[in-house]
């Protein structure tokens, strides 16, 4: 799988998440890290589909694929609930936007380093 072809799955399942958590927390009386669980399961899932709809690839396994799309999704949820709880006069929504470009960023660094090192190592 190219890194853009990753990059867009990991984009999809972003915006599945950040959309699905505004919804539970502007649509409802739920508090912003109680929605932030679905939400990020939902993109987790969907971007694990979308790994899993791509043509396999010859340099990186399904598993490394998955397992970094779950190491930044877990980031993520963890940057998050770091940000409201140490200053919870934060906007929900700023800290949700930060914590998933961050997520997003340890993914794409991650796939690109494991790539890289795929391709060193069948030399």
């Amino acid at each position: 799988m190219r890194p853009s072809r990753f990059a867009l799955a990991e984009c999809s399942g972003l915006s599945v998440d950040l959309l699905i958590t505004a919804l539970l927390f502007l649509g409802s009386t739920f508090d912003p890290m109680i929605a932030r669980l679905p939400g990020a399961i939902t993109g987790m899932v969907t971007t694990m589909l979308l790994n899993r709809s791509n043509k396999p690839s010859a340099t990186v396994s399904r598993f490394l694929k998955n397992t970094l799309t779950l190491l930044s999704r877990l980031m993520g949820i963890g940057l998050f609930v770091l940000l409201q709880a140490r200053n919870p006069l934060l906007q929900p929504l700023i800290t949700l936007a930060f914590s998933a470009m961050s997520g997003l960023a340890l993914a794409l660094i991650g796939y690109s380093r494991v790539c890289k090192r795929h391709t060193a190592g069948a030399d």
